[in-house]
Order: C-alpha cells, then sequence, then structure tokens
C-alpha cells in the first residue's frame, strides 16, 4: 500500500519526527492537535471554546489539505485531561456500510407478498411463506395454501446501504478522602445520530417499492434492522478503602418508537425508558488473597418496559431478571 505524507500550511507545523497526517490507500490518519496557531505556532488566547475552535480549524486545513474535509471524519477521539483526577474520552464516529449482511424482517415479506397477490394464486405467491391448507388443497404444494400463515422463511441478505453516526462518552472524576478512602465519580454515554438503511424493499401506501429511513429511535418490528434506543447511559460511584470497596451504578435506556404493524394490534406508541440500579461490595481479607463479595443487580426489582411481543418485553434491549443478588468468594491458591 502506499503512503504519503500530507502538510498544510494552515496548520501547525509538526513539531517531532512526524506529519500532519498520513495518506494510506483512500484512508488518511491525522495526528493530534492542540490549540496552536499557525502563525505563531503559540496557544490561541481565549477560554475554553476559543481553543476548542483553533484545534477543529487546524484539522479542518489538514483535511483540506488531503482533499477532504470534517464532513468525510469515519472516528474522531477528543481527550481532555488536568493535573488534577478529572479525565474524559470523546469518541465521534461516522461508519458507512455497504453490502452488510442482514436478515429479512418476516412482517416485511408477508406484506409484500399481500400487496402483490391478493387472489393468492399460485404464480404470485412468496415461497417462503408457508401457510395452511383447507379442505380441497394438496396438502404438499404450498403455493396452492391458502389457509393461515404457519411459518415464514428469513432468509440473509445484503443490505444495499448503511450510514450511522453517533457519539461515546467517557468521564470520570477522583476525589481522595483521606482516611475514609477513595472515590471516583464516572459516566459512560452512547448517542447515536443516525443509522440510515437505504433502498431497502417495503410497502408505502399500498404500493411495493424501494424505502429509505432512518432507524435510530425505533423498534423497527417493520424492518431488517434492530431495536436502537437513541442513547444509552451508566453513571457509576467507586468508592476504595483499605480493606472495602464499592460500587453504585444507575443505568438508563432510552425511550423508542414500537413500530408493530397493524394499528388495532398496538398497545403503545412508545416502549418506555429504564432505569435500574446496581450495587457491588467487595472485602479484602488482610492475607491479599482472600475477598468476599455481594453484588445486588437491579435492586429496585424494575421490571423491562412493556413491548407488544411475545414475553411482553424486548429481549434485543432489555432483560427480563428482575432483582439478582450473588454473594461472590474468591481466594487465590498461588504462591
Amino acid at each position: 500500500m502506499n503512503k504519503k505524507p500530507i502538510h498544510s500550511d494552515n496548520a501547525p507545523a509538526a513539531i517531532g519526527t512526524y506529519s500532519q497526517a498520513i495518506q494510506a490507500g483512500n484512508l488518511v490518519f491525522l495526528s493530534g492537535q492542540i490549540p496552536l496557531v499557525p502563525a505563531t505556532m503559540e496557544v490561541v488566547d481565549g477560554d475554553f471554546e476559543a481553543r476548542a475552535r483553533q484545534v477543529f480549524e487546524n484539522l479542518q486545513a489538514v483535511a483540506q489539505a488531503a482533499g477532504g474535509s470534517l464532513n468525510d471524519i469515519v472516528k474522531l477521539t477528543i481527550f481532555l485531561t488536568d493535573l488534577g483526577n478529572f479525565n474524559m474520552t470523546v469518541d465521534y464516529w461516522n461508519i458507512d456500510f455497504e453490502d452488510v449482511i442482514v436478515i429479512e424482517n418476516a412482517q416485511t415479506k408477508v406484506s409484500i407478498e399481500n400487496t402483490l397477490c391478493v387472489d393468492r394464486t399460485p404464480n404470485c405467491r412468496d415461497p417462503d411463506i408457508l401457510r395452511n391448507a383447507r379442505a380441497g388443497e394438496d396438502p404438499n404444494d404450498n403455493l396452492q395454501h391458502s389457509g393461515e400463515i404457519s411459518k415464514v422463511i428469513a432468509n440473509f441478505v445484503n443490505a444495499p446501504t448503511i450510514e450511522t453516526s453517533g457519539v461515546d462518552l467517557n468521564a470520570t472524576l477522583g476525589f481522595d478522602t483521606n482516611s475514609l478512602g477513595s472515590l471516583v465519580v464516572g459516566l459512560d454515554f452512547s448517542y447515536m445520530f443516525n443509522y440510515d438503511i437505504g433502498s431497502v424493499p417495503g410497502v408505502v401506501n399500498g404500493v411495493v417499492t424501494t424505502v429509505n429511513f432512518d432507524a435510530v429511535g425505533s423498534r423497527n418490528d417493520s424492518n431488517i434492522a434492530t431495536s436502537l434506543p437513541q442513547y444509552r447511559a451508566n453513571a457509576y460511584l467507586d468508592w476504595f478503602g483499605q480493606q472495602h470497596s464499592a460500587k453504585f451504578v444507575v443505568r438508563h435506556i432510552d425511550e423508542y418508537e414500537d413500530d408493530k404493524s397493524g394499528a388495532g394490534q398496538r398497545f403503545n406508541v412508545l416502549i418506555d425508558s429504564w432505569t435500574t440500579l446496581d450495587l457491588y461490595y467487595n472485602f479484602n481479607f488482610s492475607n491479599e488473597r482472600t475477598t468476599l463479595g455481594l453484588n445486588v443487580t437491579n435492586i429496585a426489582d424494575e421490571d423491562p418496559p412493556f413491548a407488544d411481543q411475545d414475553l411482553n418485553f424486548d429481549a434485543r434491549v432489555h432483560s427480563p431478571f428482575g432483582r439478582q443478588v450473588q454473594i461472590v468468594f474468591r481466594h487465590s491458591f498461588g504462591s
């Protein structure tokens, strides 16, 4: 693979033995940037916003020198730290897929057959949709059957295109409480901007066509995507003592649309958000080889949000398990 260094006079010159960017094939890898003004090679005056803006202007200059722009970024990582105990990373990702292997949506297959084959004649039937035989119909010829659906065969196919982007954030802040030990407050947060799927067969206003849609914020019962809440977050508090440690976690999943087909079959328009609480405790014995732990997940015994399907919850997102208690004993027998 050919590799080519990229340089721009409108971005700070490389201070060490590295390049502003390297082009490898169709990909360009940009070096990290700090808020230096290219003309003076000094940190820009101003507050945090001014410095952040300068960083992105530097990145934009290098991206343009490579023939692109910030709109072409696939992954962007922001790392913030100071000399204290605060750390934060932000990852922006923007990914395009082609020919992704997905499984067909059974409901969509039935909707297409119902639209194209109103009279159920064999020449327009979908052989993947199996129906029960009625009286007088050949039991060995499924295409002749006109009874209720007994089975829908969903095949693995290639989705034409999928474009998705989002942000992942991780932040921690530590405190030293002297004789009481140390505390760490943390947050893990994931937010999806879009999950665009293009040119998928479907039925719109009684017409079979190809459709484009954004799957974010939907259960996606009627298409090839999976359930995709827009965001998820875990906030936690860690405490560390001499022999004791504990962690308290709040987990939250955003609400999302229930798009199950058939207005008469829908019990709710939204699948509610879900918040659960977990607690973990460990005691370390003085021999430094033995620990005793107590874990309690879903402390409040919260049921998963209702979804109009088998078992009344969305197994692709939520867990049916209520409160769980575990006692964990560990001992190392090594020397």
